[in-house]
């Protein structure tokens, strides 16, 4: 049975709905924006991370508050330029836990990837932006280059304190064979003198009386 023309558009649709529900729904914070660098749509993650608005949709993403965050102090590479970059490349740029300086103080790490769109005739049409949270990764990894650090620190004074114990044996071996020598040299003096006290004893004799004829 054939369904009804307006049933059967539904399954075309059905992608992009999902497509849709996918990405407000996504566990990563998620942004797009046109070739003029205005805002065109964000998830939930996003408006939770990054404090974003409905009123900040077509906004340039330059006048938005959280330009300032979108930095990556390291490699000097702001979103505009990974947007650029990708676009120049036509592939997605990946931007490793850049420093982002939230409200409060707060810092987090975030992985930015800007993946460059093109519409169906293959012309690009803007950006998408996901950015994935790494900064309980980047603080346990710091936390394990400075333990390890620690360990590499202790490990050297260890090592040191076994090179001085090494010198003190060596020294204490030194001082013993002194001993030895000293005892031998006393041991072969004493076999000296009781030689010279026998042959002293041997020579004197007792002295001889004459008896008269």
């Amino acid at each position: 049975m054939l369904l009804p023309p307006a049933d059967r558009a539904a399954p075309s649709r059905a992608p992009d709905t999902l497509r849709a529900g996918a990405f407000r729904s996504g566990p990563h914070a998620g942004l797009t924006v046109d070739l003029g660098g205005a805002l065109q749509a964000f998830n939930e993650r996003a408006r939770d991370l990054l404090g974003l608005h409905d009123a900040d949709v077509g906004q340039p993403l330059g006048d938005l508050d959280i330009s300032c965050r979108l930095v990556d102090v390291a490699a000097s590479i702001d979103l505009a330029a990974s947007i650029d970059l990708a676009h120049a490349l036509r592939t997605p740029l990946l931007v490793q836990a850049p420093d982002w300086a939230l409200a409060m103080g707060e810092t987090c790490y975030l992985d930015n990837e800007t993946s460059p769109l093109y519409g169906a005739l293959g012309a690009p049409i803007g950006a998408a932006i996901a950015l994935t949270d790494v900064t309980t990764l980047v603080r346990v990894q710091a936390e394990l280059d400075h333990q390890t650090g620690e360990l590499g620190s202790a490990y050297e004074a260890l090592q040191g304190t076994n090179e001085e114990l090494e010198t003190i044996n060596e020294e204490l071996q030194s001082a013993i064979e002194e001993l030895e020598t000293m005892n031998e040299e006393v041991h072969a003096s004493n076999e000296e003198l009781c030689s010279r006290s026998v042959d002293t004893l041997g020579f004197s004799g007792s002295p001889s009386i004459s008896r008269p004829s």
